[in-house]
């Protein structure tokens, strides 16, 4: 039995080297059946004869059954073409063309589609397929340049959005909250983040809301038609990052600030080239980054020299320092555990 491509039949061709017994010159030839029409490896074909003379004889069967293939049709696609889509976690994809050729008879084929991934992007490879009832008959000629489409965020609303107040911390980070996170699918990580448009103290900033966590790439929040505003309130204490300084003159340690109602000095040591619990500012970087912390302390903190003028240059604040480590003062500690050695000449 001879192996064939699907054409939605049983038929089947059979052949022989002789057909033995035959009389005269009757016609009888042999037919071939498959126990199925669809594609298939290994069918087996039931041998039979034909022609004028076919019912005047039988045909003995082989103790060997006869066995072939029916292989899948090559279908053609024109005018392929793989759909944009909203991301929505999957990677079924919409495809589409102007004329599937080569469906035998009425054949229930069509066209099915897969992203690469499942996440949004742009330009994502789309795998294209069969699909139906009849697809497993048929493959689909691929074409020489690779489909691809794009998987879009979703837009999330945000129900009851809202941006919290905080205290003075040095940075633009923000608390948003809601009440309804509407939009997100299946067990997405996605939440809301916010950022001010200013670190330093202040009332009614304006706060944008952004989102956050795993998922948050394949989302866009919609914003509100009314700006989220809060207030970021000065500090009682903050803390400063550690410096990178020159190591021959002082190893910095992280400067915290803590209890400041008011700026004063005290714990003078006996020692001439350690100080514990001073602010030493023998940086003119360093120098002006507390500066900048201390304008956003409340308005009841005075400056480096008990008055509210927080801009005074960095000799007069060096001056002061060394005024008040060679007199001496006593009142609430600025700043505690600094480390810092001083420089030479201090």
């Amino acid at each position: 039995a001879q192996n064939k491509v699907y054409d939605g039949t049983t038929a089947a061709t059979v052949t022989d080297t002789q057909l033995s017994g035959v009389v005269g010159t009757d016609q009888v030839g042999l037919s071939g059946s498959f126990a199925q029409a669809n594609a298939g490896n290994g069918i087996t074909v039931t041998a039979g004869l034909t022609g004028a003379g076919a019912g005047n004889y039988t045909l003995a069967q082989s103790s060997t059954p006869l066995t072939a293939d029916i292989t899948p049709k090559t279908l053609t696609a024109l005018g392929l073409a793989a759909q944009n889509k909203v991301y929505d976690g999957t990677t079924a994809a919409t495809v589409t063309d102007t004329q599937l050729s080569g469906v035998v008879g009425t054949d229930q084929v069509g066209l099915s589609g897969s992203f690469a991934q499942a996440n949004a992007g742009n330009g994502i490879t789309v795998t294209t397929g069969l699909t139906g009832a009849g697809a497993g008959n048929y493959t689909l000629a691929q074409s020489s340049t690779p489909l691809t489409a794009d998987i879009t965020p979703k837009t999330l609303t945000a129900l009851g959005l809202a941006a919290q107040n905080k205290v003075y911390d040095g940075t633009t980070a923000a608390t948003v909250t809601d009440t309804q996170l509407s939009g997100v699918v299946g067990t997405d990580q996605v939440g809301l983040t916010g950022t001010f448009a200013q670190s330093n103290a202040g009332n009614g900033i304006t706060v944008t809301a952004g989102l956050t966590g795993a998922g948050a790439g394949n989302y866009i929040l919609t914003q509100s038609s009314t700006p989220l505003v809060a207030d970021i309130t000065p500090a009682s204490s903050f803390s400063l990052p550690t410096f990178s300084t020159d190591p021959a003159q002082f190893t910095p340690q992280t400067m915290i600030v803590s209890g400041l109602t008011a700026i004063s000095y005290s714990g003078f040591p006996t020692s001439p080239d350690t100080i514990t619990q001073l602010a030493v500012l023998d940086s003119q970087d360093i120098s002006n980054q507390l500066i900048s912390q201390l304008n956003n302390l409340p308005s009841t903190a005075g400056g480096l020299d008990g008055n509210t003028d927080m801009t005074q240059n960095y000799d007069d604040q060096l001056m002061e320092l060394r005024e008040l480590y060679r007199h001496g003062k006593s009142s609430q500690p600025l700043l505690t555990n600094l480390g810092m050695r001083l420089p030479h000449g201090f």
